[in-house]
């Protein structure tokens, strides 16, 4: 499985398009920003990444260290990390971790009406 977090779905990018790639999208809600997170919306998270083959991060700057931690588990289990976004992100230090400078949006889009074809 193929996870990608991104913390807000395009209307041109839907989980419907992305699925019939076996990307799974997991859209976090605000509550995974807020300092004080429910152990099960923690454990689900790391779960999701622990079960991946790998993580595509869209649109962000991990800002928060509850979704820098997801970044940050997936390179500690060895699991490649691509990074689609504007701007520095939290995850710029880390070794193994790819980055394109790149609107997440349009980098989807060219690459679905390719593969959709």
């Amino acid at each position: 499985m193929f996870v990608a977090y991104a913390p807000c779905e395009s209307k041109l990018i839907t989980r419907e398009r992305l699925s019939h790639l076996k990307i799974e999208i997991n859209r976090m809600s605000p509550l995974l920003s807020h300092p004080y997170l429910p152990v099960s919306k923690i454990d689900i998270s790391l779960d999701l990444i622990t079960n991946s083959s790998r993580l595509l991060v869209l649109g962000t700057s991990l800002a928060t260290y509850s979704a820098f931690r997801l970044v940050k588990q997936a390179r500690e289990q060895g699991k490649e990390v691509l990074i689609i976004s504007l701007g520095p992100s939290r995850a710029d230090p880390l070794e193994g971790v790819e980055k394109m400078e790149r609107k997440a949006g349009d980098v989807l889009r060219v690459f679905l009406d390719e593969t959709l074809k």
